[in-house]
C-alpha cells in the first residue's frame, strides 16, 4: 500500500511536471537592452514647441528690427545713404560759389537742389578761405541734419520743389537705397520696440510652458532645438539677402555704396541668430551627453541585476 502510494505519487509528480507553467526563464547578458518607454502625453509637447518655435522667430525679427532702426545704428546708415543718393560732393562744388557768396549775408540758408528738404545751414556754418569753400565741414554738417530728417519722417523727406515724392521704385538701386532708409526711420522702431516685448513676453510664457511639460533631462534638450529652429529663419533671410545685394552691386556709384551700407546692417541680425544658433547647440550637447551617461549607467544596473 505505501509502495502504491509512493509510485502513484511519483507519477503524480511526473504529470505535474508536463502541465504546470514554466519558470520564468534567466536574463542573459546577450539580451537587448531597451530603456524604459515614456509615457504618453507628448503631443502637448509639440504642439507648444511649434508654437514658441513660430513666436520666437518673430520675435527675433522684431527685436533685430528695433536695434537696426535705433538712433544709434540707423542714423550713421542713413548718413551714408544720403551721400551716396544725393551725390553731396558734387552738389558743394558745383555750388561753391554761391555759398561763399551767401555766406556774407546774416540768416538762415537752404542748399539749393538738395534731395532732402528741410535742411538748413547758418551762415556761421560756412566757412570759405580765399572764395575756398571748407566742403568737408559742411558736408558732414549736411549729412548729420539730413539724417536727422529722414530718420524722423522717413521716405517723406525726399521731395522735389513740387512738394512731391520722388519716385523710389524698389526695382531701381536708388529706389530700394530709399526704401531701405525708411524701413529704419523712428516710426517703424517704435513699432518694432513694442512688437519686440509683446513677443518675448510671450516666447517667455510659452518656454516655461514647455519646460514645464518636459520629462527629465531631456526637456532642456527640446529648450534647444526650439532655440535653433527659432535662429534658423533669420539665417536664411540674412543669406539670402546677402545674395540678392551681391547681385545688385556693380562695383561703383549707388549701388556699391547700396551695397555696403546693406552689409552692415544685416550684421546684426546675423549676430543675433548666430547667438541663439549658440545657445541651443550648447544646451542641446551635454544633455545629449549625459542622457547618454544615465542611460549607460541604467544599462549596467540592468546587467548587474540579470545575473
Amino acid at each position: 500500500m505505501t509502495g502504491f502510494r509512493d509510485e502513484t505519487q511519483g507519477e503524480g509528480r511526473r504529470i505535474e511536471r508536463g502541465w504546470r507553467e514554466p519558470d520564468a526563464p534567466r536574463w542573459d547578458r546577450r539580451d537587448v537592452y531597451r530603456p524604459p518607454e515614456m509615457r504618453s502625453g507628448a503631443g502637448l509637447v509639440w504642439w507648444v514647441g511649434a508654437l514658441l518655435v513660430l513666436v520666437g522667430a518673430a520675435w527675433l525679427g522684431a527685436l533685430s528690427l528695433s536695434q537696426l532702426s535705433s538712433r544709434q545704428v540707423a542714423v550713421p546708415a542713413i548718413e551714408r545713404g544720403v551721400a551716396a543718393l544725393t551725390e553731396v560732393d558734387e552738389l558743394l562744388a558745383l555750388h561753391e560759389q554761391e555759398l561763399c557768396q551767401l555766406a556774407a549775408t546774416d540768416s538762415a540758408l537752404e542748399v539749393s537742389r538738395f534731395p532732402v528738404q528741410g535742411v538748413e545751414v547758418a551762415v556761421s556754418d560756412i566757412h570759405c578761405t580765399d572764395g575756398r569753400l571748407d566742403k568737408d565741414g559742411l558736408r558732414t554738417l549736411l549729412l548729420e541734419r539730413s539724417a536727422e530728417q529722414v530718420y524722423a519722417r522717413g521716405a517723406d523727406a525726399f521731395l522735389n520743389t513740387n512738394g512731391t515724392a520722388e519716385g523710389t521704385s524698389i526695382l531701381s538701386t536708388t529706389g530700394a537705397t530709399r526704401v531701405t532708409l525708411d524701413s529704419i526711420g523712428e516710426s517703424m522702431h517704435d513699432r518694432a520696440t513694442k512688437a519686440a516685448w509683446v513677443l518675448g513676453g510671450l516666447s517667455a510664457l510659452l518656454l516655461a510652458i514647455l519646460i514645464a511639460l518636459g520629462r527629465g533631462v531631456r526637456r532642456f534638450a527640446g529648450v534647444g532645438i526650439v532655440l535653433v529652429l527659432v535662429a534658423a529663419p533669420t539665417i536664411l533671410g540674412v543669406l539670402g539677402s546677402w545674395f540678392l545685394v551681391s547681385r545688385l552691386d556693380t562695383g561703383s556709384g549707388v549701388s556699391a555704396q547700396f551695397a555696403e551700407i546693406m552689409r552692415s546692417l544685416l550684421r546684426l541680425p546675423m549676430r543675433n541668430a548666430v547667438t541663439l544658433l549658440a545657445a541651443g547647440v550648447a544646451l542641446i550637447v551635454p544633455v545629449l551627453i549625459v542622457d547618454a551617461l544615465l542611460r549607460r549607467a541604467d544599462r549596467r544596473e540592468w546587467w548587474e541585476h540579470s545575473r
